[in-house]
């Protein structure tokens, strides 16, 4: 059984659905024209970054942080289905075709993830270097380094099955750390340390690789992580096209749950909506991703027009998924034993978009001025724009968004 071709064949699949969703998107609604917006001007206030950047500003520090998440991240694509745990595993000593179609597949997509970094981090390498050529030396040394890493996160996934995960994500840790220092020290010029680094890395992998037992395959694992990765992007498809929905993994979360009878306001609605938002969306890490991103975009270019932009972008790409909670697939049951009117709904989904997308607006304009991207009075100005898109968004937008969804 050649069961590399089982790979291909689903990796076919996967492309050809995908490519669906795409055309999609790009072809319908505004779409197009507000990430054409956004992506204008952030090229703008990237022009202005580059004309503004002083002598003395740390670029290596900067490129470190990018390129080290990128290498570590090194997450392998396997497409492993439910029912593969069953009928897979009497062939499971003939899998290694499959995995190795795998590896090869995911070092691809990272190494076109790393040369797009690079290319956009072009002008930042030629500033410190002003040199082509040290710029493709250094694209070929981040390539070896993605490779061999996702080799070590293979290797990490099949020491699962033996040993604990704190034991595992201590040695991602670890390869965080050792990865940081072979970037910062290979983007100072400092032989001497990334010979350091690159021994430690090398040593890691070699002790990784020798516990790797031959079989069994961490198949639980492997169908989880690629259900997550299902989940994530069906999430991001759908902040432009509606898309029928993926059963989702529960999260107990019971460190946010436990304040729920507080947050809800009483109402049976809004604890459903919020307990769907941490144990079960994806809106929660999303929420949260977002944040994180608008913070390194403005950290990185503390410009008030990219400030503006990332400000809207958020805001725009959480407020079209938040509907998603009203979905009546969401409750199956709850809608047949407990209806509830109309109104309780529409207060319910409008209580918890009052609350995350106030947080968001709010926590990006404070980091905004905390930055040093604004000033106190432009700060106070986007504030209370963020009140006025909040209280639009969660009295007009959200409650006729959510007649759609239940319908």
């Amino acid at each position: 059984m050649n069961t590399s071709e089982l790979f291909y064949s689903r990796m076919k699949s996967a492309w050809t659905y995908a490519m669906r969703i795409i055309r999609v998107i790009i072809g319908g609604g505004g779409t197009p024209l507000i990430l054409g917006i956004v992506l204008i001007a952030l090229y703008f206030a990237y022009q202005q970054f580059l004309a503004w950047v002083p002598a003395d500003f740390p670029i290596d520090f900067m490129l470190t942080i990018p390129y080290t998440l990128l290498v570590t991240s090194s997450r392998v694509r396997t497409w492993v289905k439910p029912a593969d745990l069953v009928f897979l595993l009497p062939v499971e000593t003939q899998m290694k075709p499959y995995f190795r179609a795998s590896l090869t597949y995911s070092a691809a997509v990272h190494l076109i993830h790393l040369g797009i970094l690079t290319l956009l981090a072009y002008p930042l390498f030629f500033i410190m270097w002003k040199s082509n050529l040290a710029i493709v030396l250094a694209y070929l040394f981040f390539t070896l380094l993605q490779v061999y890493n996702v080799l070590i996160e293979w290797w990490e996934m099949r020491l699962t099955v033996s040993l604990a995960r704190n034991k595992i994500r201590m040695v991602t840790a670890g390869r965080f750390f050792l990865n940081g220092g072979t970037v910062f020290f290979f983007l100072n010029q400092h032989a001497a340390g990334v010979l350091g680094t690159a021994v430690g890395l090398f040593a890691l992998g070699w002790y990784l690789r020798r516990q790797v037992p031959v079989i069994p395959y961490p198949w639980h694992l492997m169908q989880a992580q690629e259900q997550n990765i299902r989940t994530r992007y069906h999430a991001l498809a759908g902040m432009f096209v509606d898309l029928p929905r993926l059963k989702t993994p529960v999260r107990k979360r019971k460190w946010f749950t436990r304040f729920l009878p507080h947050w809800s306001t009483q109402t049976a609605s809004a604890y459903l909506f919020w307990r769907a938002f941490f144990r079960k969306s994806e809106l929660f890490p999303i929420s949260i991703r977002l944040i994180i991103w608008a913070m390194i975009f403005i950290a990185v270019f503390p410009n008030r027009w990219v400030v503006f932009a990332v400000y809207l972008g958020c805001v725009w790409m959480f407020s079209v998924q938040l509907p998603s909670l009203a979905h009546s697939q969401q409750y199956p049951i709850i809608h047949k034993l407990y209806p509830l009117p109309p109104k309780q709904w529409k207060q319910g989904l409008r209580s918890i978009g009052l609350v995350t997308i106030g947080i968001q607006t709010l926590s990006i304009a404070l980091f905004a001025w905390l930055a040093g991207a604004m000033l106190l009075t432009e700060t106070m100005l986007l504030i209370a724009v963020g009140g006025i898109l909040t209280y639009t968004i969660s009295y007009f937008y959200l409650p006729r968004s959510k007649q759609q969804k239940m319908a």
